[in-house]
C-alpha cells in the first residue's frame, strides 16, 4: 500500500495505491455508492456476522441455510465459507467481481 508493505489490519483509503506482486489492484473500482449508476445498478454488501448452527450454503432445501437466516429478499451469495459450527463475519454479495 503505497510502497509499503501492508500488515494484517492495514487500512486503505480513497486515492491510496494497492499492488500486489507489482501489479496495481484497481480496488476503488469495487465501490460500493456509486452516483453515476442508478439504485437498481448498485451492489448489495451485506456483513453478517453468523452464529454456530447455521450453514453457509445457497440451497434452501438445507434447514437452517445462510440465505434464510439473513431474509434478504434478493439473491445473494456468501464470499467464502464457515463451518456450521463456527460462528464469525462473512461477507454476502451479488457482486460476481467478489
Amino acid at each position: 500500500v503505497n510502497g509499503v508493505v501492508a500488515e494484517a489490519g492495514h487500512r486503505v483509503f480513497p486515492g491510496d495505491r494497492v499492488t500486489l506482486d507489482g501489479n496495481t489492484v484497481d480496488w476503488e473500482r469495487l465501490a460500493i455508492v456509486s452516483s453515476d449508476m442508478s439504485e437498481e445498478q448498485q451492489f448489495i454488501y451485506i456483513k453478517y456476522w453468523k452464529p454456530r448452527g447455521i450453514t453457509c450454503t445457497t440451497d434452501r432445501r438445507i434447514e437452517g441455510n445462510i440465505i434464510d437466516a439473513i431474509g434478504h429478499p434478493g439473491r445473494i451469495f456468501p464470499v467464502g465459507r464457515l463451518d456450521k459450527d463456527t460462528s464469525g463475519l462473512i461477507l454476502l454479495t451479488d457482486d460476481g467481481r467478489l
